[in-house]
C-alpha cells in the first residue's frame, strides 16, 4: 500500500514539476529603412538606369529562447528606374521595376548582438514603361528568390531593439540582384506558456 501511495504521489508531482524554467513565447515585429543598390544586369539601357534607391523591410519573427528564430519577411524595393529623353525622331520614355518579396527567414544568433539570416521565397514584381504618353504596366510572380543578411541589433529597452542590417537579395525570375544597408528596429511581444 505504501508503494502505491508513493508511486501515485510521484506521478502527480511529475505533472506539476518542470525540468527547466518556463520562459515566455517571444514574438517580434520589426522593420527597416535604408539604401538599396541594384547590381546592374541590363543589356539595354544599362547606362540610363538609376540603381540606388530607398527600400524598406517588414518582418514578423518567432524568437524562442534558443539561438534559431523563424519568421516571414516582406518589404518594397525599386530595383531600377530609368528615363530616356526624346531626341529627334526617337521618343523619350521611362521604365521602372519594383518588387514586393515574401520570404521565409531563418535567423541564428552567432554572438549576443550579431545575427545571420537567410531563406527562400516568392516576390511579386511590377514593371511600368511609359512612352509617347502611353503607359504599359505588368506584374508577375517570381518563385525562386533568396535573401542572406547579417544584422547587428542592440537592446534599447526590455521590448525594443535598434540596429543595422546588410542584406543581399536575388530575384530568380529576372535574374536580378541587389544589396541593401538598412537601419532596423524590432518590438518584442512576450506571452506566458
Amino acid at each position: 500500500m505504501r508503494l502505491a501511495i508513493t508511486l501515485s504521489a510521484l506521478l502527480f508531482a511529475s505533472l506539476t514539476s518542470y525540468g527547466q524554467e518556463q520562459k515566455p513565447y517571444n514574438w517580434s515585429v520589426g522593420g527597416g529603412l535604408g539604401w538599396f543598390h541594384y547590381i546592374n544586369t541590363l543589356d539595354i539601357g544599362a547606362d540610363l538606369a538609376k540603381t540606388n534607391q530607398v527600400g524598406f523591410t517588414f518582418r514578423f519573427m518567432w524568437e524562442p529562447e534558443h539561438r534559431l528564430s523563424l519568421g516571414l519577411e516582406s518589404g518594397y524595393y525599386t530595383l531600377y528606374s530609368m528615363e530616356r529623353p526624346a531626341s529627334g525622331p526617337s521618343p523619350g520614355g521611362n521604365a521602372k521595376l519594383t518588387t514586393i518579396p515574401l520570404l521565409l527567414s531563418f535567423r541564428i544568433r552567432v554572438l549576443p548582438d550579431l545575427y545571420l539570416s537567410g531563406g527562400p521565397g516568392l516576390a511579386i514584381m511590377y514593371s511600368e514603361v511609359t512612352a509617347r504618353g502611353n503607359t504599359a504596366e505588368s506584374s508577375f510572380l517570381s518563385m525562386a528568390n533568396l535573401h542572406v543578411s547579417a544584422m547587428y541589433r542592440k537592446k534599447i529597452s526590455d521590448r525594443f531593439d535598434l540596429g543595422g542590417e546588410v542584406k543581399f537579395l536575388n530575384f530568380g525570375k529576372t535574374e536580378d540582384y541587389g544589396y541593401s544597408l538598412q537601419v532596423v528596429g524590432a518590438y518584442h511581444f512576450r506571452f506566458k506558456k
